[in-house]
Order: C-alpha cells, then sequence, then structure tokens
C-alpha cells in the first residue's frame, strides 16, 4: 500500500502536473491544489490509520481488512481495493509512454 500511495503521487507530480500546468495555466493549478490537498491527505491518512490499526506489526494490507471485517468480507474488500487501484497503474503506463514518446519526437528530434 505504501507503494500504491508513492506510485499515485510520484504519478501525479511528475507525470500528469506538467501538462496540467501548460494547459490550463497557473491559478487554476493553485485553486485546484488548494482543493485537492485536503481530500488526498485525508485519504492517505485514513488509509495509513486503516493499515496501522492491525494487532500485529507486519500486516500488510489484506490482513488488516481480512483482521476487521472477517476472511469473507476481507476477500471482497482487498478484490475491490486491487479493482480500484488497477485502472489507475494502466492510465499511468500509457500516459508515461506517450509522455516519453512525444519527448523523444518532439524534443530529442528521433524520428516516429
Amino acid at each position: 500500500w505504501v507503494l500504491s500511495l508513492f506510485g499515485t503521487a510520484v504519478g501525479a507530480g511528475i507525470l500528469f502536473l506538467p501538462i496540467n500546468v501548460g494547459l490550463g495555466g497557473f491559478w487554476p493549478l493553485i485553486i485546484m491544489a488548494c482543493a485537492a490537498f485536503p481530500m488526498t491527505y485525508l485519504a492517505h491518512r485514513g488509509l495509513a490509520r486503516f493499515v496501522l490499526s492491525s494487532k500485529h506489526d507486519d500486516s500488510d494490507f489484506t490482513d488488516v481488512v481480512q483482521e476487521h471485517f472477517g476472511a469473507g468480507a476481507g476477500r471482497l474488500i482487498s478484490l475491490l481495493y486491487f479493482l480500484s487501484i488497477f485502472p489507475i497503474l494502466l492510465i499511468y503506463g500509457v500516459g508515461l509512454t506517450n509522455t516519453v514518446n512525444d519527448f523523444i519526437v518532439h524534443q530529442l528530434g528521433f524520428a516516429q
């Protein structure tokens, strides 16, 4: 779960943020950052507190869900968590590929 949270920060900050600044301008970016920060901070803090609420020090997300909700509900919630994270991974993969391709073609001057 730590890597997924780090991945959202890195993906948004390095890949998509410069593109949006160029398209929308500086002030809309500042307004959206002020609106998005509390939502992002509270969601990540809640997830971190949930994972740290386990009785065992070496528990991961799946272990904590099963500890709190039982085995059946734990599997369902873990599946739903995976299904919510996996599309983000696909979007970052496509976005990174397109960004690198545009950089190589337009900035470095290589043929497409």
